[in-house]
């Protein structure tokens, strides 16, 4: 084959990979590099999750996000600020949340609560599924409940859960790194906060507090901590630490 054929052939070659990835294969990569995760999908407590995408699914599908097991009625939080596009229910979802962020990328909450208190009866319809006032086109905060976990749709027989998907640029991507880091980091937010909240009064102030207060004007919000850790933060500084809070402004108090 002459120098001018296998040029012809790489350009086919390369022709095809292109139809078959698209124009912008490249995107979804850089996308996720600057999709980053505010808070997790449910309080840190009583929960499990592990990464089984692309696991075998019924009907030869394949998993398309991580599934969070935790009691029925626990609280779902929005991952990031975003606009409520979707609430519906399907068969296989059950009752779900679609939101939108900024940046072009999606969450999804699936097998929201379907039940009535105390039961497994089916008959809660949205009112058991969505937080009271969600409406779609609305937007939400970080941290805002939208909905409560449940085992609506395909999810009657595996326990209760929160099917959570994330969607870059239109395609679905694993979201189990995602949600690690951000458990992460909570965690260390709440050994933080935790600590300072268990010094004796004469203890709490100068460093302590410095760097906790230092440590909650670098986190994304303080609104994906537990009501009891806010009411903590609250009474050693008089105020949550929001956008523009400047750290010399609590430490030389």
């Amino acid at each position: 084959m002459t120098s001018r054929h296998l040029l012809v052939a790489l350009a086919a070659l390369l022709a095809a990979a292109q139809i078959l990835i698209g124009p912008g294969a490249s995107a979804p990569a850089e996308a996720a590099e600057a999709v980053s995760l505010t808070c997790f999908p449910h309080e840190p407590t009583d929960m499990v999750y592990h990464d089984t995408w692309g696991a075998a699914r019924s009907g030869g599908r394949g998993h398309r996000g991580t599934d969070i097991m935790s009691p029925k009625g626990t609280e779902v939080r929005a991952v990031a600020d975003g606009w409520v596009e979707t609430l519906k229910s399907g068969p296989r979802s059950g009752y779900y949340i679609r939101l939108v962020h900024e940046g072009d990328w999606e969450s999804w909450y699936m097998h929201l609560n379907n039940d009535t208190a105390g039961t497994d009866d089916g008959r809660g319809g949205a009112d058991a599924a969505y937080a009271e006032g969600l409406d779609e086109g609305i937007f939400v905060r970080a941290g805002q409940v939208i909905g409560y976990v449940g085992d609506s749709g395909n999810a009657e027989w595996t326990g209760s859960h929160t099917h959570f998907e994330l969607h870059i640029n239109g395609r679905a991507v694993n979201p189990y790194p995602y949600l690690v880091d951000v458990d992460e980091a909570s965690a260390r937010l709440i050994d933080l906060v935790s600590s300072v909240a268990t010094l004796p009064a004469h203890e709490v102030g100068g460093a302590a507090s410095g760097e906790l207060w230092g440590e909650l004007v670098a986190a994304s919000t303080v609104d994906c901590l537990p009501d009891s850790l806010k009411n903590v933060i609250q009474h050693l500084f008089g105020e949550l630490p929001s956008e523009g809070v400047l750290l010399t402004r609590v430490i030389t108090r």
